[in-house]
Order: C-alpha cells, then structure tokens, then sequence
C-alpha cells in the first residue's frame, strides 16, 4: 500500500467525507481530528471542527514539520472522529509520508 507523500514544511489537505449504514452521506453531531507522529507524539490535537457531511482538514506547515531528523522521512498519523450519539463513532485514521526536503532527490 503505498501512501501519500508530502514534502517538510509543505500545506497539504485531507477531505473526508461521513457515511450513514445505508452509504448515505450523513453530517455527524460533532467531528475532532488529531495528528500524531508514527510514534505516538501529539502534534496537534484533538481539534474540533463543525460537523457536516464532509470537512477539508488543512494539513499545515507545523503539522508537516519533521520531528525525527535522522531519518529520510516520517509517518504522520491523521485520526478523525464523528460521533453521531451514545457508543456510535466513526474513526478513522490516514496515514501518510512527510519527507525530509534535504533529503528529496
């Protein structure tokens, strides 16, 4: 499985979009993501954002920040939550690669 790469320091965006059982779009009452290194650091979060049937999540240039510099690039974890009630969520979480710029080629 390969995963979205994003270079140091760079913007990127993460939409998503919520789901019914049925397969129909459907807003949750409330929607909070946060970003972990692959290692379990924080690196912002749990962040709040209105619910709708679909958000966009800017991924910004701290979020994008390389955290462990000996290596060529990171994995940084995006975990989004809708809760709809008592006991039923959604999480789900996006994977993706941050690369160190210096070390692009």
């Amino acid at each position: 499985m390969s995963l979205d790469v994003v270079n140091e320091r760079s913007t990127a965006y993460l939409a998503v979009s919520f789901y019914d059982k049925a397969g129909v779009l459907s807003a949750p009452t409330s929607i909070t993501y946060t970003i972990r290194h692959e290692n379990g650091t924080v690196i912002r979060g749990p962040v709040t954002v209105a619910a709708s049937e679909g958000v966009e999540i800017t991924l910004d240039t701290n979020d994008n920040a390389i955290i462990n510099t000996s290596g060529k690039s990171e994995i940084h974890v995006v975990t989004i939550t809708g809760t709809y009630g008592v006991n039923d969520a959604i999480v789900s979480a996006f994977r993706y690669q941050v690369n160190r710029i210096d070390a692009v080629t």
